[in-house]
């Protein structure tokens, strides 16, 4: 997650990929939220995801739901796993 300094002293927050890139898909959805307060929120929680999708060889085209279920029960959340609790 990488803090930005905007024009008029305001801040922003987007999603920087391990070789120093902005990614272009978290930044264009923090986007919508700018000025909103819940920005470096959601950010904060993206942080990881763009990474396991990477990890996991998939984009968002090609992930499923299964693989959703599969990265939220990674992340703690309470889902039913093919092999029993999280």
């Amino acid at each position: 997650m990488q803090r930005l300094r905007r024009a008029g002293g305001q801040s922003s927050y987007t999603i920087v990929q391990p070789d120093g890139e902005v990614d272009a898909e978290a930044d264009n959805y923090l986007r919508s939220h700018e000025g909103s307060g819940s920005q470096k929120t959601y950010a904060y929680f993206l942080v990881d995801h763009p990474r396991w999708r990477s990890r996991e060889r998939l984009t968002t085209a090609t992930a499923e739901m299964t693989d959703l279920l599969r990265y939220m029960g990674a992340v703690g959340a309470m889902t039913a796993m093919p092999w029993g609790q999280p």
